[in-house]
């Protein structure tokens, strides 16, 4: 049976290594200033926390590190990996590499290859170096890089040389740098089965219903950790159909959806297997900590459904954040003007030609919809639609992303994100 499913992203054997810059079915995403797109689904633990301490290379800083070009570089790798611009990545490369991570005397075509193989199997990524932390001693250079998708956080301090061209020539791991979370999580599975079949089986014939996500266990307030937990079962109902209000309800409504399927099959009008996936994590970057949620599954009919919700909390407030609490006043217009021309340029829409023209329900500039979910990364907003929320199912739903530099005229300096643009 074909699954369909909303996100495909991005890892698997270089797991942390292409963990370092900042960036999940695949959709067109739209980026601010770069049109190369597509991007979202794995499980991993965010609960662990890092021990080792940061440590700087020796040597001379450059004196203007953010608009060097070895800083170019490194953040021009961090945004083709952001907008899936897979074999665009070897352009960075010298032809003959040293070493990629894992891989020992490799070339430009073969890490972007491996790159392109590897990352599609990932949601929710989010790549970003901390240029302002960039050392650079000789063709050597040492930057902290973050990485983020469902479920997984690292920040790991990368060695990065280059020849005279400024080509990569060799790009190392040297640590894990530590992580700042004032949330720790736990994980959490619940999994029912039809006669207990093996719902892990590539047949694709065992019907199901998953659930893979965390639960807050510590928390700056027992407060937000209280609200967090609420949120979590909150998200976990979308895929059920059910109001679920306790981890309890969970398991119940698992159940329910294999006895349902018992039922069809009874009844002849189980025609094919069901399933229902849901997965759900919590992020943490600069006092925001992101509850972020996916589901997929196939209920009979046309076509399988998909879902994505995410909900945003300021550690230090404990307050749950939207748009509003992040954006000056009156922000939407102009939002909807920059989200308008990005949107374009990625779908190559002709002037004199409108959004609504090529199929989608929403249009230009203030008719534009801003989606309602949203994840905030190291150095943009994610708008992430859902199926029916900007066009026909057939169309693949868009992602809109908004880099922070070209929006900070709408972000409240004294506000949540007010670090990104100071």
């Amino acid at each position: 049976m074909r699954k369909y499913t909303y996100v495909l992203m991005m890892c698997g054997a270089l797991l942390v290594g292409l963990a370092s810059c900042g960036g999940g079915g695949k959709s067109k995403n739209a980026d601010s200033t770069d049109t190369s797109a597509q991007k979202n689904n794995s499980t991993s633990s965010n609960t662990s926390n890092e021990s080792e301490q940061s440590s700087e290379s020796s040597g001379n800083s450059n004196s203007s590190v953010s608009a060097s070009k070895e800083a170019q570089v490194i953040q021009s790798y961090c945004d083709k990996l952001n907008s899936y611009a897979y074999m665009e990545i070897k352009s960075l490369f010298a032809n003959n590499v040293t070493q990629y991570i894992g891989m020992k005397n490799t070339t430009n075509e073969a890490l972007a290859k491996e790159i392109k193989r590897f990352l599609p199997t990932k949601s929710f990524i989010d790549y970003h170096a901390e240029v302002d932390q960039l050392k650079v001693n000789g063709k050597t250079a040492r930057v902290p890089m973050n990485i983020n998708w469902e479920g997984y956080q690292a920040r790991v301090l990368t060695e990065i040389e280059f020849d005279d061209n400024y080509k990569i020539v060799s790009y190392k791991e040297v640590k894990r740098l530590p992580l700042a979370r004032k949330i720790k999580t736990e994980k959490r599975q619940v999994v029912k089965t039809y006669q207990n079949c093996n719902y892990k089986s590539k047949k694709g014939d065992c019907p199901y219903m998953s659930f893979d996500y965390v639960k807050v266990t510590q928390a700056p307030s027992v407060e937000l950790q209280e609200k967090m937990n609420k949120k979590i079962i909150s998200l976990l109902s979308i895929g059920t159909g059910e109001e679920l209000k306790t981890e309890a309800d969970v398991t119940k409504a698992a159940n329910n959806f294999v006895q349902s399927f018992a039922e069809a099959v009874k009844s002849h009008s189980a025609n094919s297997t069901w399933y229902t996936k849901s997965d759900l994590s919590v992020r943490e970057n600069n006092g925001i900590a992101s509850v972020i949620y996916s589901s997929e599954g196939y209920g009979g009919g046309a076509h399988g459904f998909s879902s994505i919700a995410t909900a945003h909390f300021d550690t230090n407030t404990g307050k749950e954040l939207t748009l509003n609490d992040i954006m000056v006043p009156n922000y939407l217009p102009e939002m909807k003007k920059i989200a308008t021309k990005v949107f374009r340029k990625l779908n190559e829409i002709e002037d004199g030609k409108t959004i609504s023209d090529h199929g989608y329900s929403m249009n230009d500039n203030e008719k534009f919809v801003l989606a309602k979910n949203f994840l905030l990364e190291g150095d943009h907003i994610e708008f992430m639609y859902n199926r029916y929320e900007a066009g026909p199912y057939y169309l693949a739903p868009p992602m809109v992303r908004l880099k922070y530099k070209d929006i900070k005229h709408l972000i409240k300096k004294d506000g949540p994100l007010g670090h990104k643009v100071k």
